[in-house]
């Protein structure tokens, strides 16, 4: 019996689809153990997709050595299968199969999305595992957890999560992980300050100063959180960033009067010029216009000798 010739041969993407297994169209299993055996255990077969990142040599230069390229089908076999998984309520497997995913960044975003979709799962146990086991990074899980904490208004969680972490070691500390004490600090300490200060009394000049401290960085701190929680598809990183601009604009109303506090003068620009990215993005021209009336206003109030008129 003759075997048939390579080019004669079904491609592995036919042969692995889930009906050559079973009835279910999004049963993954069979399919990629299968591949894993016949691709990366035995080598007899893999993906027409799969590239050739060509031939290197070693330090000796005595031997070849041929490098494998990037199979996109490889990839979307392991996302499917560990999708299936995570529905099944696997999390550790689940991670497993996508550690298999071949590009780094493409493998470092699968496995963060799922972290944060599995955030209210992320109990000591399953941590334990995921990190000693799959040796996945301390600060991806730390990073899934941040809206959960938030949503519940955590805020020991949040500052256990962060501190510790040194800015010379964490990449994007300063855009995430300062983010996240920063907004920590905001939260307990403005009602701290708004419990001490009498409102009939004029503040001491330290307290003066760290009031007017916060009326400049909070709004700042605001302006950057939709690009932290920037995922539109994650319904976690919504809400925690409406908590969050929620919260801030609630304690920063216990210091100062909101019309001043959103004023530009407080952003530090002038009267019309409005390119702060959170004044940008968020206010309408009607409420613009208001505000720079009432920064005008506000400015000629104060070079007034009688004051407000």
């Amino acid at each position: 019996m003759n075997c048939p010739s390579k080019s004669q041969r079904p491609h592995l993407s036919t042969i692995l689809s889930p009906l050559s297994f079973g009835p279910s169209p999004a049963d993954y299993s069979f399919p990629w153990h299968l591949y894993i055996v016949l691709s990366r255990c035995m080598r007899v077969r893999d993906f027409a997709d799969r590239g050739d990142a060509g031939i290197s040599r070693d330090a000796d230069d005595s031997d070849e050595v041929r490098h494998e390229g990037h199979s996109p089908s490889a990839d979307l076999l392991a996302s499917s299968y560990a999708q299936q998984l995570e529905q099944l309520g696997v999390l550790q497997e689940a991670i497993f199969v996508l550690l298999h995913i071949e590009g780094s960044a493409g493998r470092e975003k699968a496995i963060k999305d799922l972290l944060a979709r599995s955030a209210d799962k992320l109990d000591e146990w399953m941590t334990s595992g995921i990190l000693g086991s799959l040796k996945i990074p301390l600060a991806w899980v730390n990073e899934a957890k941040r809206p959960e904490a938030v949503i519940r208004n955590d805020l020991e969680l949040l500052r256990s999560l962060f501190e510790g972490m040194s800015s010379n070691t964490v990449q994007g500390w300063y855009f995430r992980g300062k983010a996240y004490l920063d907004y920590v600090h905001v939260m307990t300490r403005i009602p701290e300050l708004h419990a001490q200060i009498d409102p009939y009394a004029v503040p001491d000049a330290a307290q003066e100063e760290e009031l007017e401290k916060f009326s400049r960085s909070v709004p700042k701190l605001i302006g950057v959180l939709p690009d932290i929680l920037s995922s539109n598809s994650n319904f976690l990183h919504q809400v925690a960033l409406a908590e969050m601009i929620s919260g801030l604009t609630s304690v920063l109303d216990q210091v100062r009067p909101l019309a001043l506090i959103l004023s530009p003068l407080s952003f530090g620009l002038s009267l019309v010029d409005y390119s702060f990215p959170f004044a940008r993005s968020t206010l309408n021209p009607y409420l613009t216009a208001l505000l720079t009336f009432l920064s005008t206003w506000t400015a000629r109030a104060y070079q007034s000798p009688s004051g407000f008129v």
